[in-house]
């Protein structure tokens, strides 16, 4: 399935500065306002010193199109450029849209997440730092053995041994998500990994492939953040009727970070709350029809209503979803909802007359919603679905 656009993978070893370096000099702004036949993007590639550098190699990666291609074991790149003498290469005959564009050459890279043809205006100029590495094991708590490991939205990749060993000898400063993939053509998403250039990163993992990890907070700084692979969704009021408030915190279940919620209801059917991986209406809903339920690390105070909005619902005019209440208390605990125990919260409004096993291949979002007149805080960490793996949930 085609997935929507994301920002998973976090920009830092590249900026757009048009006509800044001297290898620009000879770039014509075209005034366009995309990437596409007539309208091409020059980009630049220069050193730490601002030289043009020569043959480096441009990658670029479609957003909407890098998770198919990678759980059919395809290439995720579409098209590939070389710079010429003048460090300049032209992308041109691009479709419009979203990429990821990452760069390569012997004395660096660079990667830039979320370009869109309508960032270009004639000319793009990176800048290139130098690699870092990371080195591991990914130890599978299955029957599955781990074969290879990607770093999302890139063409970064390399293959597991039988031992459970990997390295990734050249790779951008960033974070990343890694998704690793089974002798058996299953794929998971394992928590994020922070590379850097001034030492070598090590990523030793337990994964399961029996299990989808949606987020972890790891690595992020703020609430923008929220969504791991999917797309990020924020929080929600409606106009005098509560308030929520989110915050990243270094509090977590034998992690770095959590995140923190205080979620206050005043008004009869209010809508206040969290609401993670909200996707579009289309082909790249969750189907969660093989996984048996949710779960993840929570403490606080209150109660919250954690709901399941499908679209098999929503297209029905159904304003009620399958959904559980969960009490929170004082200390960490692993909090499991499975799905055979949803229910409908008992309100006024008629209960829907179709069965979690009909909705479940068309979930569009997860939300954590307080109820009428009450206040909750709650800390909450390793959001998962379990029983399934990321290639079944997509």
């Amino acid at each position: 399935m085609k997935r929507t656009l994301f920002s998973t993978i976090v920009l830092i070893t590249a900026a757009f500065f048009p006509t800044l370096f001297s290898c620009t000099s000879g770039i014509a702004d075209s005034g366009g306002g995309g990437i596409d036949i007539g309208n091409p993007t020059k980009v630049c590639v220069v050193d730490s010193a601002n030289h043009p550098v020569r043959n480096a190699s441009i990658k670029l990666i479609p957003s909407n199109d890098w998770i198919d291609q990678t759980l059919q074991g395809k290439n995720t790149v579409s098209r590939s450029f070389t710079t010429d003498a003048s460090g300049i290469a032209t992308l041109d005959s691009l479709d419009s849209g979203t990429y990821n564009i990452q760069v390569d050459h012997v004395n660096g890279g660079a990667f830039i997440n979320g370009f869109t043809t309508a960032d270009s205006s004639g000319a793009l100029n990176i800048r290139l730092e130098n690699y870092g590495s990371v080195s591991g094991k990914i130890i599978s708590g299955t029957s599955n053995t781990a074969s290879r490991i990607s770093l999302a939205g890139s063409a970064y990749s390399a293959s597991v041994g039988a031992d459970g060993s990997f390295t990734l000898a050249q790779v951008v400063e960033s974070v990343f998500v890694p998704m690793v993939m089974s002798s058996d053509s299953r794929w998971t998403i394992a928590p994020s990994i922070a590379v850097t250039a001034v030492a070598s990163s090590t990523y030793n993992r337990n994964i399961s492939f029996t299990t989808f990890l949606i987020e972890d907070f790891e690595n992020l700084t703020s609430t923008s953040g929220v969504g791991g692979l999917l797309r990020r969704d924020g929080t929600y009021t409606k106009a005098g009727t509560g308030s929520a408030e989110y915050s990243i915190v270094s509090d977590a279940w034998l992690s770095s970070n959590a995140l923190e919620g205080l979620l206050i209801r005043k008004g009869s059917y209010a809508l206040v709350g969290l609401s993670i991986g909200y996707k579009p209406d289309g082909d790249s809903l969750w189907d969660f029809s093989k996984a048996t339920g949710f779960s993840f690390y929570g403490k606080g105070r209150g109660t919250v209503n954690i709901s399941f909005e499908t679209d098999t619902l929503d297209k029905l005019s159904y304003i009620k979803h399958y959904s559980a209440s969960i009490t929170f208390s004082e200390e960490w605990q692993h909090i499991v909802i499975p799905f055979d125990s949803l229910s409908f919260y008992p309100d006024d409004n008629p209960d829907p007359l179709l069965s979690w096993k009909e909705c479940a291949p068309s979930v569009k979002r997860i939300e954590f919603n307080v109820l009428e007149g009450d206040t909750v805080r709650f800390w909450i960490d390793d959001l998962t679905v379990e029983g399934t793996d990321f290639s079944e949930v997509y």
